[in-house]
């Protein structure tokens, strides 16, 4: 990974993406019985399907929601 401040392979950390999605998808069933089938889901549009994002561990270490 490469940061903007600390520059070329940094520690990483993990941060799980903030829109509650789970492990990067939505179930759209749960959101709306009436329009979907049970198993429909869609990809988070920030996290892309990650479930969170890879940080930097020097950028991050006062992210209560970082995980080293």
């Amino acid at each position: 990974m490469n940061c903007p401040i600390h520059g070329k392979d940094v520690d990483t950390a993990w941060v799980p993406c903030f829109t509650g999605c789970d492990e990067g998808y939505f179930d759209e069933y749960e959101d709306d019985p009436i329009n979907n089938d049970p198993g429909d889901m869609s990809v988070c549009e920030e996290c892309r399907g990650n479930g969170g994002f890879v940080v930097c561990a020097a950028c991050n270490l006062d992210n209560p929601d970082a995980e080293f």
